[in-house]
């Protein structure tokens, strides 16, 4: 399976926030509630692409962003959106 199936058959068709989605890569891909930064980068990067990861990290992580725009990971769609809040 890939990280997108693996993320589907685990939630079911949801959408999910980053830090959800960042847990579930921790606890399935890393060892004793850990991941190597590189790894955990490589992951995100192959579910949400390149420019998508850098999205999500900022959206998420920049207040004024937060409170303009809502990042999700739409698990039936195995991609992560953006919507204005």
């Amino acid at each position: 399976m890939s990280y997108k199936e693996d993320i589907l058959a685990h939630y079911g068709t949801q959408e999910i926030d980053f830090g959800e989605l960042g847990s579930f890569i921790i606890t399935n891909y890393g060892e004793e509630g850990k991941i190597c930064a590189l790894k955990f980068d490589k992951i995100m990067n192959d579910i949400l692409g390149n420019d998508g990861y850098n999205m999500a990290k900022f959206i998420t992580g920049n207040d004024l962003a937060k409170s303009k725009f809502k990042w999700r990971y739409v698990t039936n769609l195995k991609d992560g959106v953006t919507t204005e809040c």
